[in-house]
């Protein structure tokens, strides 16, 4: 069987809603999210008049019927909205390098015919001083981003086009036929967009296999494998809340009573080791004075118990008032 990634989104999403399936930095999308989102965009682009004007069965191999939309965008949820929301309304997405200069700018965008761009908001200033050259080029959907770019004219900002379009399921119906233009780098040369079916892409490249290599046999049977992973996750994570809750503590606790017994054991040697010292060397200071006459004898045992008070003193005394 052969798939469109318009049904493989829906099915995905019906499979497994709330599933997280992006992450960018502070914001988290579910399948059910990104699926509406996607759908929103594709219904906005009809809205602006996309169309197919020829189906793949009445075209040449290098030639398309289809709008086509530039994405010029950093990375982002946007990307991935984009590129669903555009097979979604059977336009085709293309991608754009987005550290090509002006001159770069213009060839790709009138090689690829591009009728829409979704971009950032930092490239509009690039965009406006090229956009007299581009006659093709439509639909500008802009994305705001930390540049501050006010709207270029005639512009549509992304998160309101979303908002203002509805969510429903759009009026087309995708196709396998429909294409994923994907420009080359054109380190050899001029960039050159290379024309992948939707069918032949998925199970090539955008995990359209089993994991046995197989292909998949229906979007029931992705459903169905999305569904069996969700279980496996959900395990998966009620076991990892279990460890954080209870194993982790415990571990803690184990390793702070292990510490504390080496530190005490420790300390008993020092103390051990300390009061030898000092039998040792009061051993030796009876050794010495019992050698001594006893005209030594008495005054010296006087002066070491005078010497030992004045060490007990200093020890109690603070160094800084000294």
């Amino acid at each position: 069987m052969e798939f469109n990634f318009a049904d493989v989104n829906e099915a995905v999403a019906a499979a497994a809603p709330d599933r997280e399936a992006i992450v960018f930095r502070d914001r988290r999308l579910t399948h059910a999210d990104l699926a509406e989102r996607s759908r929103r965009l594709a219904n906005f682009l009809l809205s602006r008049g996309v169309r197919v004007t020829r189906e793949r069965s009445e075209l040449a191999g290098h030639e398309s019927g289809q709008d086509h939309m530039a994405s010029y965008l950093y990375n982002g949820n946007e990307y991935v909205e984009g590129m669903l929301g555009a097979w979604k309304a059977r336009v085709a997405p293309l991608n754009v390098n987005y550290r090509y200069v002006e001159e770069e700018l213009v060839y790709l965008f009138r090689n690829a015919r591009a009728r829409v761009v979704l971009y950032h908001a930092e490239f509009a200033p690039r965009l406006a001083a090229i956009r007299d050259q581009l006659p093709d080029l439509e639909i500008l959907i802009q994305v705001a981003d930390a540049s501050g770019n006010a709207l270029l004219p005639g512009a549509v900002d992304y998160e309101q086009a979303l908002a203002d379009a509805s969510a429903d399921p759009p009026t087309v119906r995708p196709s396998a036929d429909d294409l994923y233009i994907l420009y080359t780098g054109g380190t050899t040369g001029m960039p050159k967009g290379v024309l992948w079916r939707s069918a032949d892409i998925f199970v090539a490249a955008m995990g359209g296999r089993r994991g046995d290599g197989t292909e998949h046999g229906s979007a029931e049977a992705i459903a169905a494998q999305v569904a069996a992973t969700e279980d496996v996750a959900g395990t998966v994570s009620l076991l990892l809340r279990i460890l954080i809750t209870f194993a982790i503590p415990t571990v803690a606790v184990l390793i702070y009573r292990a510490l504390a017994r080496r530190e005490l054991r420790e300390h008993r040697v020092r103390a051990d080791a300390q009061l030898e010292a000092e039998r040792a060397l009061s051993s030796s200071k009876d050794e010495f004075i019992a050698g001594m006459s006893h005209e030594l004898r008495t005054p010296l045992t006087g002066i070491y118990c005078f010497s030992e008070m004045l060490l007990e003193d200093a020890s109690m005394v603070d160094p800084t008032q000294r």
